[in-house]
């Protein structure tokens, strides 16, 4: 898989330009699926307690211009739903623990990469804190199912797996309060 690390992004979207296309994650027969005529998708996930990215100002403009564009020149970016819980720690005490959190949200990633790369679109993974834990999953996943590495990309802010300075690489530790395992370094 191709990977990347960025870091950092402005809280304002960076011009009227940067709106993200109108297109959809639409459930069908098929799966989820991103209409896009030039088959190139992007999927923005949000981080620890932004289960809807697109409800953060500017989140979303600001991860398809900075970021999904510069990986995957014209993608079709949407915000994709994942739970995002990091009880108590992030998003309250009725989320989920974050080793939960991560698990379904991998499995939600996972397909909503799988179906649209079945119809035949490049995707790029983009995500922020928590969500990089879950595409740190998704690569070994993806890796295991035989998907081509130019099928699939991805892009990743303050990842919690980084192998240089990466909270969950550094402390290798288990919190049980939080629900959250300190995996070690991602790929």
């Amino acid at each position: 898989m191709g990977t990347g690390l960025i870091a950092g992004f402005p809280a304002a979207p960076l011009s009227s330009a940067a709106a993200v296309p109108a297109v959809q994650l639409t459930s069908t027969g098929s799966g989820y699926v991103v209409d896009s005529p030039n088959n190139l998708v992007g999927l923005i996930v949000g981080g620890s307690g932004m289960p809807l990215p697109q409800q953060r100002p500017g989140y979303v403009e600001n991860m398809d211009e900075l970021f999904v564009q510069r990986v995957l020149p014209g993608a079709h970016s949407v915000p994709v739903f994942t739970p995002e819980g990091a009880q108590p720690m992030f998003s309250g005490i009725k989320s989920l623990p974050f080793d939960v959190s991560v698990a379904q949200g991998t499995a939600m990633v996972n397909q909503y990469v799988s179906d649209n790369v079945a119809a035949g679109n490049t995707v790029v993974v983009s995500g922020y804190s928590q969500s990089t834990a879950i595409a740190t999953n998704l690569m070994t996943d993806l890796l295991a199912q035989g998907v081509p590495d130019d099928a699939v990309k991805f892009v990743l802010t303050g990842t919690v797996t980084n192998p240089d300075g990466g909270l969950f690489e550094r402390l290798g530790m288990t919190i049980p309060a939080f629900g959250a395992t300190f995996s070690g370094y991602g790929p």
